[in-house]
């Protein structure tokens, strides 16, 4: 299947400081793409590079195979017109309402006035803004003002829509809600979403594949499920942790720091293999004691998965028969020492 978007050898720099590099993704059409990074990382210059708010200094960026990097005048505003973008901070006109801030985009480019009314009318059904389409930005919430900027986006019927922070500024309900909307958007539309974040559990309430990017570099990349079930970079592995483990590092240090001798292991469990008997299994086969220190599931992508940390005392040629074991079992397992939790 040939990629909707691929960018290609990307490079972006100001003066002589590099805010990307090499980059390649290939987004298929559909997806909801995700890309996590520190501040800095260069999340935010790649989104604008995908609607040539900036061109990249070196490589090329092909949607539906063609070059867009070569576009300039009408076929850029032609382009343009077809990505649509949310923002952190919402950006609606204050002195104008829901129905107003909607339309705008419309109105700039002449449609008739029973196009228009049809059109806004259609996205506050959409976002479900019913009743408020005469209230000021003033008069709403931040969930709200959010809901009024993907109608602002949607107006064109976009087949791309950019996601710039787009939850940062809400709470946890106003941000689960919001995800939620997207989805249920793509899904009816097909839309492709991408969506830069620095949040883990963004990525995995909504998005179908992921990448990470940390110093201007894609370090990984690939399903949402498997980069969460098995994270290779340490950038990854930090996010992970910080997402979806419950209790702190310094908590599990000073929980390991009262434990004499004995091993500690890791297990990795995903939709598959989450409800498997594993633990019992040990139990019974080895004939040992367990010590569950964390234990942790969630949701990735529609996918159950999760993890568990066990101290066990065994000699470590039954250590590499237990590893061995759980591994037949098809669950990826780590030995770990409190340095690398």
């Amino acid at each position: 299947m040939s990629s909707f978007i691929q960018i290609k050898d990307v490079y972006k720099s100001y003066t002589t400081n590099p805010i990307l590099n090499s980059v390649n993704v290939d987004i298929q059409k559909g997806d909801i793409y995700g890309f996590i990074g520190y501040s800095g990382a260069g999340k935010s210059t790649l989104l604008r590079l995908i609607n040539l708010l900036e061109r990249p200094s070196s490589g090329q960026i092909f949607i539906d195979n063609i070059d867009i990097t070569t576009y300039k005048g009408h076929l850029l505003r032609n382009l343009r017109s077809k990505i649509g973008m949310i923002f952190q901070e919402f950006n609606l006109l204050t002195s104008a309402t829901v129905k107003d801030n909607i339309a705008l985009p419309l109105k700039i480019l002449g449609k008739k006035k029973e196009e228009i009314n049809k059109t806004v009318e259609e996205l506050i059904a959409l976002v479900h803004l019913e009743g408020k389409e005469h209230c000021y930005p003033s008069q709403l919430s931040g969930g709200q003002k959010q809901r009024v900027g993907i109608a602002r986006a949607l107006v064109n019927n976009p087949n791309i829509l950019l996601c710039d922070e787009a939850t940062s500024a809400l709470d946890p309900a106003n941000t689960k809600s919001i995800l939620k909307l997207l989805k249920n958007i793509q899904a009816k539309t097909n839309i492709t979403i991408i969506l830069i974040t620095h949040e883990m559990d963004v990525i995995a309430e909504i998005c179908n594949k992921v990448a990470v990017i940390d110093n201007g570099y894609i370090v990984e990349s690939g399903l949402v499920s498997e980069v969460f079930q098995n994270p290779k970079h340490s950038i990854t592995k930090e996010f992970v942790v910080k997402g979806y483990e419950n209790k702190t590092k310094d908590d599990l240090d000073l929980i390991i720091d009262n434990i004499a001798g004995g091993k500690f292991l890791k297990l990795h469990f995903d939709g598959v293999n989450v409800k498997n008997s594993i633990l019992s299994d040990v139990i019974l086969k080895f004939q040992i004691k367990v010590n569950i220190l964390e234990a942790s599931t969630y949701n990735a992508h529609e996918n159950t998965a999760g993890y568990m940390i066990l101290h066990i005392n065994v000699e470590d040629n039954q250590l590499n028969d237990i590893v061995n074991f759980i591994k037949s079992q098809n669950i990826v397992v780590e030995v770990i020492n409190n340095e690398s939790i």
